[in-house]
């Protein structure tokens, strides 16, 4: 039973060294997050999304305006507010099952 517990410890472990590495993949947006948050909460976030998850958080996002990239695939820009920017991470977290989804801009030019 020992060695049982010595495996999950490590597991654990190994689990916990790679959430660094997880985390790093949401610094873009956290990072506008925060610079939006600390200056207005109800600041415009123009995001890019695929069209199926856009679909999916419609109820969050609006002014949708439908686009192509460079492949193809249909692609929404779309205006949440900052403090939104968590709540797409967690339905696309749940919905989806992965992290990530959307970039997020401080105009729709830039989107």
């Amino acid at each position: 039973m020992r060695l049982h517990s010595t495996i999950s410890a490590m597991l654990v472990g190994a689990a916990l060294l790679g959430a660094p590495a997880i985390a790093a993949t949401h610094s873009h947006a956290d990072e506008l997050a925060s610079m939006r948050l600390e200056r207005d909460p109800f600041a415009p976030v123009y995001i890019v999304t695929s069209r199926k998850t856009f679909d999916d958080i419609d109820h969050i996002a609006r002014n949708g305006a439908a686009r192509r990239d460079s492949t193809g695939a249909a692609l929404v820009v779309s205006e949440i507010k900052a403090h939104q920017l968590s709540e797409v991470s967690e339905h696309i977290h749940q919905r989806e099952l992965r992290c990530g989804g959307y970039f997020a801009f401080k105009s729709r030019k830039e989107a």
